[in-house]
């Protein structure tokens, strides 16, 4: 007797769809969207600050990073300014996200690629960096 194939619905890539670096101060928020994205096969890394975000950034090299506007030591803002500035940096996909639609046309005059608010649907999420994913920077 064979033994059956496994279901292709639960494989994961061999390889991540991408690199995504997700950036909240609150703990929870973070683990949630990282264990969505693990699960839907992007490569995760986690970040809780904005001065973490830009060491992670340096070290993991990710394609898009998901970056909440309003955090303690170094906010969305300044850590994207920041991120825009460097050559190594620069063409990072960026998602911000706050829970405050009124930050929407500043975040994207500042250099993001795409805005969420607070709460947003996770599937919402995994679309925004499939779009970005394929788009120029």
């Amino acid at each position: 007797m064979t033994e059956p194939k496994p279901s292709r619905l639960f494989q994961l890539p061999s390889t991540p769809l991408a690199r995504v670096l997700v950036v909240d101060d609150y703990r929870e928020v973070v683990e949630l969207i990282g264990r969505y994205l693990d699960g839907r096969g992007y490569e995760v890394a986690r970040a809780y600050d904005g001065r973490q975000a830009l060491a992670s950034a340096l070290f993991f090299r990710p394609q898009v990073i998901v970056l909440n506007l309003a955090m303690p030591v170094m906010n969305g803002f300044q850590a994207m300014k920041f991120l825009r500035l460097r050559p190594s940096t620069k063409d990072i996909k960026i998602v911000m996200t706050s829970g405050y639609d009124y930050h929407m046309s500043r975040s994207l005059c500042a250099g993001a690629d795409a805005f969420l608010e607070k709460p947003f649907a996770l599937h919402t999420l995994d679309d925004t960096i499939k779009r970005l994913l394929t788009e120029p920077r």
